[in-house]
């Protein structure tokens, strides 16, 4: 699902919008190995998956739920325009029939370094998933 992702805002964001990369993140804690021509950059990774409680007899039929993180790394003038693409190419992408649309739930800065940006984008998709 994270490079079927990957690809489709690869697509939407260095294509048409600037972004000069578009990647699964090397690192979950943000640092300073990535080089200024990388930016703007998208860095994607799953961030936590939780599963609810079944509730149907004789087998087990449970809600998976996936948070999808996504940082992007930029020059803090930068940061409202850089999300607002973000956000109009992941809002509602689906990775297959099985996966409910990406929605946003939350974000958050994770690091400023002088004028570097780390911001967190997490993002929440589920699917059902049935004891065979």
């Amino acid at each position: 699902m994270i490079t079927d992702l990957i690809t489709h805002l690869q697509t939407e964001l260095i294509v048409t919008d600037g972004y000069a990369r578009v990647a699964h993140a090397w690192t979950t804690q943000p640092n300073d190995e990535i080089s200024t021509a990388d930016l703007p950059a998208a860095l994607v990774f799953t961030g936590r998956d939780s599963s609810d409680e079944s509730n149907a007899d004789n087998r087990v039929d449970q809600r998976t739920n996936r948070e999808v993180w996504i940082y992007t790394v930029c020059n803090t003038d930068d940061l409202d325009d850089l999300r607002q693409r973000l956000f109009d190419a992941a809002l509602g992408w689906q990775a297959d029939g099985s996966w409910d649309a990406l929605q946003h739930e939350r974000g958050e800065v994770r690091d400023i370094s002088g004028n570097r940006i780390w911001w967190l984008d997490v993002f929440r998709t589920w699917r059902m998933n049935s004891q065979t």
